[in-house]
């Protein structure tokens, strides 16, 4: 059995929400710049949702295509640090198994 964030469920105003209330390290601290504006560009082209960003985000032409310029490199651009926190948010799932500390049975 595993545990995840349902990322379809997940609304970018969510996501917006979550990335104010998260203590962020240094370089990630630029995604805060302007947030709500730039969510709210991103649910004009169609996004609504974690899975739906993730997807437009998940490969360098995507994301140079809605960025609307080209070679999109720098490392602290924010659709790169978008990508990286949405990614961030829910990591591979875990069995139960991996939690060896806990008391269980037959793991």
């Amino acid at each position: 059995m595993t545990y995840h964030i349902g990322a379809e469920r997940v609304s970018l105003d969510e996501l917006r929400k979550r990335i104010v209330e998260t203590d962020l390290i240094p370089s990630r601290a630029a995604l805060l710049d302007g947030i709500t504006e730039k969510m709210k560009a991103l649910e004009q082209q169609g996004i609504t949702t974690l899975a739906g960003l993730r997807n437009e985000l998940k490969s360098p032409k995507r994301l140079e295509a809605l960025s609307g310029r080209r070679q999109v490199s720098t490392r602290n651009a924010p659709l790169i640090l978008l990508r990286r926190k949405s990614k961030a948010i829910s990591q591979s799932r875990l069995r139960w198994r991996a939690f060896d500390w806990l008391p269980g049975r037959d793991r």
